[in-house]
């Protein structure tokens, strides 16, 4: 089975975690399932030649793709880049075309390249799947443009995948007539690379992973934290990169926070689980995901996690059993959830244990994801 995989964000060097649980469905696959990675060029050549990365301008300028936040966070204060935007889509759509005429079916991540996937489906008469995350769904909810993109996606798609329960009920609901093409398929979890540590640190170690973009809300999190820094011991460190940072690195300074608070920026992948494994707590503040991987790593690590009672976050965590959910809505919430925990460490190391197990009992695995992507691909290559 040969299969074009198109993505706005990937992998291009070792230390990146763009995209990062793109590569581990492709690493899950079968043996003899072999793609071809489709990618927009960033700002200098990929050192894994098997990737096809599209040149859309000179190397400096091709910034619309592989940073935080994607396609929007892009433009977001640089408006100049909205005339990249035609031959970033024309490039990718022209080497979708050139692959898919050697493949047997495209699969697209997003919506917009999931729009372009489609298009060259219809041009070269291959089957066509997108899989859709919390961000398109999200904007949907509130831009025509987008929820425009998810119709172009269900007309031209044989398939449209999302992550989460949530979301496929979303979309089955705004779509009806086109319910028998949404299918879902929850995003795995390495629990080998990804497993608690048998001596938890003493001191409260508290993580945040992702990208530092206003969505995610580490802002939330540095306001929680300062009105428990005189009667709780805690170390929190922030993982990620984005164009949030400096102003949160200033918003820590001015809460008092600068000894307690580090900042990382982004690591590489294969530091993460070491990082997981000598914390003791998970928090995201985040307004809404699909299905965040970041906590997913977190629960496989064997940590309890605090997330607001938003989307995607409810069907991953079981309030009082695996973390905390807690009312966005209240000013207080967030850091009354904190200060539970930080309390109470002994209960906070059992719902880590817990959430570990349940994601095993659950079989929420990165091998298992891959089969179901299979089994979806070969059901569509029968029915051509």
């Amino acid at each position: 089975m040969r299969v074009v995989m198109l993505t706005t964000s990937y992998p291009l060097t070792p230390d990146s975690v763009s995209g990062i649980f793109i590569r581990h469905l492709i690493d899950h696959l079968p043996p003899h399932v072999i793609t071809t990675v489709i990618t927009p060029c960033a700002t200098r050549p990929p050192q894994d030649p098997h990737l096809r990365c599209c040149r859309y301008a000179p190397w400096s300028w091709q910034t619309l793709a592989h940073g935080p936040g994607g396609l929007p966070v892009a433009f977001k204060g640089h408006p100049w880049r909205l005339l990249l935007l035609p031959p970033f889509l024309l490039t990718l759509l022209w080497a979708v075309i050139r692959a898919a005429r050697h493949a047997d079916l495209i699969q697209a991540n997003w919506s917009i390249p999931g729009v372009l996937a489609g298009l060259a489906g219809r041009l070269t008469g291959k089957p066509v799947v997108t899989t859709l995350r919390g961000s398109d769904i999200h904007r949907a909810h509130d831009s025509f443009v987008h929820r425009l993109l998810l119709s172009l996606c269900l007309k031209l798609n044989q398939a449209v995948v999302t992550v989460s329960a949530e979301f496929h009920a979303l979309l089955t609901g705004w779509y009806p007539q086109q319910a028998h093409k949404i299918h879902l398929i929850p995003n795995g979890i390495d629990t080998v690379r990804f497993a608690p540590s048998p001596d938890p640190p003493a001191t409260p170690r508290l993580i945040t992973i992702g990208n530092l973009t206003p969505h995610k809300g580490v802002h939330h999190l540095l306001s929680a934290l300062a009105g428990l820094q005189q009667v709780y011991p805690f170390e929190l460190l922030v993982v990620g990169d984005g164009p949030e940072k400096e102003s949160l690195i200033a918003q820590a300074h001015a809460l008092g926070l600068t000894q307690r608070v580090h900042f990382s920026g982004a690591v590489p992948p294969d530091r993460i689980p070491g990082l997981l494994t000598r914390s003791t707590l998970y928090l995201t503040a985040s307004a809404g995901e699909g299905r965040s991987n970041a906590v997913l790593e977190a629960m496989a690590s064997g940590l309890p996690v605090i997330a607001g009672r938003v989307s995607g976050m409810a069907e991953l965590i079981e309030h009082e059993r695996t973390g905390l959910l807690y009312d966005p809505d209240r000013s207080d919430a967030l850091a009354s959830a904190i200060a539970r925990v930080l309390a109470e460490p002994d209960r906070a190391r059992r719902m880590g244990l817990e959430a570990r197990n349940r994601l095993i009992a659950q079989g929420l695995e990165w091998s298992a994801t891959a089969r179901r992507y299979h089994a979806l691909w070969s059901s569509l290559l029968c029915a051509v």
